[in-house]
């Protein structure tokens, strides 16, 4: 994907063709502990790969000379007792670390074992559903 905006951006900004991204700013965000590219390599790999696509994508990767690291989770930032469970819960099911406390905690939060006004306050929520 990395290696196809930089393309893009090289045509965009013909001017600046053999400059990184066509000289423009890039922001990226990301968790580098969420799970690994299915059929890729990492960006930040020292390997190459036998796809161009994906050696342009890594190049691109590396042409970055500044980066920012934030550290602070926002989303579960506040003081209280279920948000601090809830964020080592994150963590550790980021780390692959989750124990059997984890899931009991997280099944009370199932549809079938909230009440009608806890399962309003998800009425305007996206859902993420199988086929």
């Amino acid at each position: 994907m990395l290696a196809k905006i930089n393309t893009r951006l090289r045509q965009g900004f013909s001017e600046n063709r053999n400059i990184p991204f066509g000289e423009r700013s890039i922001i990226l965000f990301s968790d580098f502990g969420q799970l690994p590219p299915m059929l890729d390599l990492l960006m930040y790999t020292t390997n190459i790969s036998q796809d161009e696509l994906s050696n342009n994508g890594i190049v691109s990767y590396k042409s970055f000379s500044e980066a920012c690291k934030l550290d602070v989770i926002e989303k579960q930032s506040r003081d209280s007792e279920k948000q601090q469970t809830f964020k080592d819960i994150l963590l550790r099911m980021r780390d692959g670390k989750n124990n059997k406390n984890d899931w009991i905690i997280l099944t009370r939060r199932f549809k079938h074992n909230l009440s009608n006004a806890e399962w309003e306050q998800f009425s305007d929520a996206v859902h993420i559903l199988t086929k």
